[in-house]
């Protein structure tokens, strides 16, 4: 059984016969290339979509990041103002009770000791020589 199994032996000086190895049919070649080249393409525009999509997921929550940002620095302003309005609207108050007449006359009498005065003298004084040739000028 051995002999039958081993490749029969040509004799010297024989012409070798060559066999051609077996190829698809051509049709089937080139079908197998582009569908090939076809699941390449739709596996590259699948990447590239979901590439976009969670680009633009993530631009969203980028900016929605940045809205409540900015809504909680408005209402630290809106909170800031209202305290200033009010600290304002008290200093006013303390301006108006402290320029009040009544308490810079008990001041100026109680404190410091000054009178109000019993006749009011107005001065003229007297233009130097030269000042009125520059004023009668302008």
């Amino acid at each position: 059984m051995a002999a039958a199994a081993a490749p029969a032996r040509q004799a010297p000086g024989a012409v070798p016969v060559l066999r051609p190895t077996p190829r698809p049919a051509p049709g089937r070649a080139a079908r197998s290339r582009r569908l090939a080249a076809r699941r390449a393409r739709a596996l590259r525009l699948f990447v590239v979509a979901v590439v976009v999509v969670t680009a633009l997921a993530v631009g969203r929550v980028a900016v929605s990041f940045a809205v409540v940002q900015k809504s909680l620095a408005t209402d630290a302003v809106a909170q800031q103002t209202l305290r200033l309005d009010a600290e304002n609207a008290r200093l006013r108050e303390e301006v108006a009770r402290l320029a009040a007449a009544g308490r810079l006359r008990h001041l100026a009498t109680g404190e410091l000791g000054l009178t109000a005065p019993e006749k009011v003298t107005y001065l003229r004084l007297a233009a130097p020589a030269g000042a009125a040739g520059a004023e009668a000028g302008r």
